[in-house]
């Protein structure tokens, strides 16, 4: 499997999410400045709930578009995916975030129409806006056969599905989680 990024990017992302906080329970949107996580930037994506409940990419890192084929900033969650029931699980982790207050690290995987397998781990955190929380923003790397990892529009046939969801308190339980993940999807392919 070709690995794209590392999950010192998730760690790097909680990091600076951590301080930019400041023994607040989160950081505002405003929080976030570009200029500060440059190398972070391409896995980036922000997601803001609206006012009908459902959730918007606000911005998608451009080695997230690359992964999944195309850029999905401005589109609903969950609009691109099947079956149906993983983009409302996808809109639920999202939900989760921000009424828990909490990061979550999360694990899926993507089963391409051909057989491949795109397997993803991420790292989602909340933020606020004018005093409500209503963003989050996230980290996600993944490992996919190279035959799907260039390929436009792969993600229109894939099947995904949520692996796990898992509640980050401390970068101690993040790193475990990372070296979990990472051991599971050995980039050898084993």
């Amino acid at each position: 499997m070709k690995e794209v990024g590392d999950t010192s990017i998730l760690s790097n992302l909680y990091l600076y999410w951590d301080t930019k906080r400041a023994g607040r329970e989160m950081p505002a949107r405003t929080d976030v400045d570009p200029i500060d996580i440059p190398l972070l930037l391409p896995y980036i994506t922000l997601v803001e709930r609206e006012t009908d409940g459902a959730f918007r990419y606000r911005l998608m890192g451009t080695a997230v578009s690359r992964q999944l084929g195309r850029d999905l900033t401005g589109q609903r969650v969950g609009f691109h995916v099947r079956p149906a029931a993983y983009g409302k699980k996808m809109a639920e982790i999202y939900e989760a975030v921000l009424s828990s207050r909490w990061p979550l690290f999360t694990s899926g995987e993507y089963k391409s129409a051909y057989g491949t397998i795109h397997v993803t781990c991420r790292l989602t955190a909340p933020l606020s806006r004018d005093g409500n929380v209503t963003m989050a923003i996230a980290a996600r790397i993944a490992r996919s056969a190279p035959s799907i990892a260039t390929s436009a529009d792969w993600t229109l046939d894939a099947v995904g599905e949520v692996l796990s969801v898992t509640p980050v308190a401390t970068i101690d339980e993040l790193e475990r989680l990372c070296q979990e993940w990472t051991q599971r999807y050995a980039a050898d392919g084993s």
